[in-house]
């Protein structure tokens, strides 16, 4: 009777083991399937980005076109005023008639110096405008680590460090001592700088891509909600508040309300630059 229960205990327990790592499996797969579409719809809108930038192009070029129009047209008046000049009797001069050609083609030349001016303006500032967007569309989108330190832990199922169970990891934690600066890793404005939970003390930022960022177990936080922030601006300190074994900078990335890998957005960061 004692074997049978035994038999039928791990029985039990075979088949709660069996149920928990299928249900993991799941949770795997419904995890990635959504990372490959949050994958896809930031592409979209990163793809939408460089159109906006393509057309802002496209105009500066069409007005560009349209003032060389009208530099060759201006060009055709001078070279008019010079066959009237060449066909003009030079022994018999006519000087009132030389006089208003002279002004004309002094009023010509004006007139395409000035032309000329606001080309090259236009194109100075075509330039600098271009160059405005491209860096503020790259300042928007995360890139680096938080902080410094090494990260020990990435996106994904791991065993929790308090509960000892498997548990999904929703973003990468940076370990570092006590006080290290965190920092933000784009432009964006503070959407929540408190406690939250299990996370401790926490600063979300909202960034111009869509995109937000969550920074967690902090020990002094130095920004406040609605706070705008730069990339690499120093808005917290790493801590062990919350559910932590250890100090460390719990890092995430969301897009639409749901957290996705963080690992994309830490490759994207200029070579040889760790942290901001």
């Amino acid at each position: 009777m004692h074997s049978t229960i035994k038999f039928r205990t791990r029985c039990l327990v075979l088949l709660v083991l069996f149920l928990s790592m299928l249900l993991m499996e799941l949770q795997q797969q419904q995890t990635i399937a959504q990372f490959e579409q949050r994958n896809r719809q930031l592409e979209i809108s990163l793809r939408q980005q460089r159109e906006q930038l393509q057309d802002v192009s496209r105009l500066a070029e069409e007005q560009t076109r349209e003032l060389w129009a009208e530099i060759e047209k201006h060009q055709l008046d001078l070279m008019a005023v010079s066959r009237l000049l060449e066909q003009g009797r030079p022994l018999v001069p006519r000087r009132s008639l030389l006089a208003a050609r002279s002004g004309r083609r002094q009023h010509l030349r004006q007139s395409f110096l000035e032309l000329r001016r606001l080309v090259d303006c236009q194109q100075s500032e075509l330039s600098r405008l271009s160059q405005a967007a491209r860096e503020m569309f790259q300042r928007s989108i995360p890139s680096g680590s938080p902080c410094a330190g090494e990260m020990t832990s990435g996106f994904g199922c791991r065993v929790h460090p308090i509960y000892g169970i498997g548990k999904f990891h929703q973003g990468c934690d940076f370990t570092a001592p006590y006080s290290t600066k965190i920092f933000a890793t784009a432009d964006g404005v503070v959407l929540r700088s408190d406690w939250l939970g299990g996370y401790g003390k926490v600063v979300e930022l909202q960034h111009p891509s869509g995109l937000c960022t969550l920074y967690a177990h902090c020990d002094e936080l130095k920004v406040a909600k609605g706070q705008k922030v730069h990339k690499g601006a120093w808005i917290a300190t790493v801590g062990q508040t919350g559910l932590a074994s250890g100090p460390h900078c719990h890092y995430e990335v969301h897009r639409d309300g749901k957290q996705i890998d963080p690992q994309p957005f830490l490759a994207s960061a200029p070579r040889g630059t760790a942290s901001l």
